[in-house]
């Protein structure tokens, strides 16, 4: 069942509309129920577990990809070496002024 939504546009979006048309042969219809399902699917997997993820990265047809943050930081301490990894100060957090803004430590 069909139901009638009259829904205006503005001009840049129908100028938008328009042209994508036009470069890929779509119509105006098929491209506006593509976006719409790109649009459902982001709001379904973005909320995962009750959560909201902001940082939803779009692929070009609108899938999305979310990690947690936590998973984000993990992957990237997992890439610093081993060497750097030994280089970092032990007292980092106590002297957390000191090694950001180089504010005498704390003993």
């Amino acid at each position: 069942m069909k139901t009638r939504l009259d829904i205006e546009f503005t001009p840049e979006q129908k100028g938008v509309l328009a042209s994508v048309a036009e470069e890929t042969g779509e119509s105006i219809p098929s491209l506006i129920d593509e976006m719409f399902n790109a649009w459902q699917e982001r709001r379904r997997v973005g909320q995962v577990n009750g959560h909201d993820y902001e940082d939803a990265e779009a692929g070009p047809f609108g899938e999305t990809s979310r990690k947690p943050i936590w998973a984000k930081i993990r992957e990237a301490f997992d890439r610093v070496p081993e060497e750097e990894m030994d280089e970092l100060p032990t007292d980092g957090a106590a002297n957390v002024d000191h090694y950001a803004y180089g504010l005498p430590k704390r003993s």
